[in-house]
């Protein structure tokens, strides 16, 4: 019985370190007219990457991602617990102060086995639209490694256009933009074309040019393996452009919701021209016990003897932070609540800003947690780790160096947030 194989795919330097190869065989039926006029391939394809391991930061980035979970459910928890409201924060918000070095990351992790899992990628979906055979890829690996770029320049996004992005609807726009990247393709003809053609382009060169000597033996093509041909801009746009394209969508939305606050200050503006008594009314409430929530209290900070605009609550004196100019991939917050006329930071802002409340006495913050707890499971102070007393609903602006021995384990377990002056 004779058998016909054939070897296609690509490889970089060698085929033992980076290559992916569809080995197949002709499969022969028993009827003569379907082996004539049928031409059946099978087999599978074998994937060899030597610089795989560079992928495998995603599984720490996913531990802490898992880390600022658990911390939203133990402090949700004990809010339900102490005072029987439920709190659920932005559990992305953690994640959103680090997502340049993520993007980064992915970007070296590119660098690194020279941009392997892009092309393979690229060609898996050239091979879908184009005429030839379907590539193998791995599409779990390049589905992380975008969210997380795109996710990066979100949070870029916001910074820049200085606005609270919403990280749900940026997941949604991501996850709609890689599941019909290829139905997006169409939307771009040059790419298109170009893109079907460096398929193309690259599986035709597994052709062998056969001598006169080869083909007065056989007349069948030789086909075989060959070396990865170099990376276009075009190729690379084609592969990126249609998963980022809802980043439009991203900064319409910013755009729209820029434009309606402007709207709405310019209409309070004009209504506190036109009746001059309203802002002296509004910052007294009807019910003093009930709290208010947003960034003014009514007052008028625009006066010469008040350039530095509205006073900051201790919480932003103690640690620095800005409530008001959280920018980024974060959820939108009220900064401020106020109750009888005290400005307080709101929980949401405390916790967007990386803070918690460990057991009604400690404000720490977030991506200190891991540290204090090996500090009291290894009795070893690994580096300065600092914390502010809470008294109540007040913050000292002092802070103090954590030691082993200045939070217990119930005190770490004990999470909370609440409003602080």
């Amino acid at each position: 019985m004779l058998l016909t194989a054939c070897r296609n795919g690509v490889y970089m330097k060698a085929e033992t370190e980076q290559s992916n190869v569809n080995n197949l065989l002709w499969r022969l039926r028993a009827e003569p007219t379907k082996v004539v006029t049928l031409v059946e391939w099978y087999g599978a394809p074998v994937v060899r990457d030597s610089w795989a391991w560079v992928h495998f930061f995603h599984i720490v980035l996913a531990g802490q991602v898992l880390f600022n979970v658990v911390v939203l459910l133990l402090v949700s928890f004990r809010n339900v617990m102490r005072v029987g409201t439920y709190w659920l924060g932005d559990s992305f918000v953690a994640v959103s102060t680090s997502l340049v070095w993520r993007g980064l990351l992915v970007i070296l992790s590119w660098v690194l086995n020279k941009a392997w899992a892009l092309r393979e990628f690229g060609l898996y979906d050239g091979s879908l639209l184009s005429a030839a055979p379907d590539y193998f890829c791995y599409e779990q690996i390049m589905h992380a490694d975008l969210i997380t770029l795109y996710l990066s320049i979100v949070g870029l996004i916001g910074k820049v256009l200085k606005a609270r992005i919403d990280p749900a609807l940026s997941v949604i726009c991501f996850e709609l933009g890689f599941r019909f990247r290829r139905s997006i393709l169409e939307w771009f003809p040059t790419l298109y074309q170009s893109f079907v053609d460096v398929s193309m382009s690259d599986f035709l060169a597994g052709s062998v040019v056969a001598d006169e000597g080869s083909n007065a033996v056989s007349p069948m093509m030789l086909w075989g393996i060959h070396e990865a041909l170099p990376l276009t801009t075009s190729f690379v746009a084609a592969t990126l452009v249609p998963a980022f394209s809802t980043l439009v969508v991203l900064i319409l939305v910013v755009v729209l919701q820029k434009c309606v606050a402007h709207y709405k200050d310019a209409i309070t503006r004009r209504v506190k021209r036109a009746i001059p008594w309203k802002t002296s009314v509004h910052a007294v409430q009807i019910n003093p016990s009930e709290p208010s929530y947003g960034d003014h209290d009514g007052k008028d900070y625009s006066t010469a003897n008040s350039t530095a605009g509205p006073p900051r609550t201790q919480f932003e004196i103690a640690t620095g932070a800005t409530l008001a100019n959280q920018f980024g991939l974060v959820c939108d917050y009220d900064n401020y609540v106020f109750i009888k006329g005290l400005r307080f930071a709101s929980a949401d802002g405390i916790y967007s800003n990386g803070f918690v409340i460990a057991n009604r006495k400690f404000l720490v913050q977030i991506d200190d947690l891991t540290t204090i707890f090996f500090m009291k499971l290894f009795r070893v102070r690994f580096r300065n780790v600092y914390a502010y007393d809470v008294d109540g609903y007040s913050v000292q602006e002092m802070a103090r160096l954590v030691y082993p021995d200045t939070m217990s384990y119930r005190d770490l377990f004990s999470l909370s947030i609440h409003i602080l002056t």
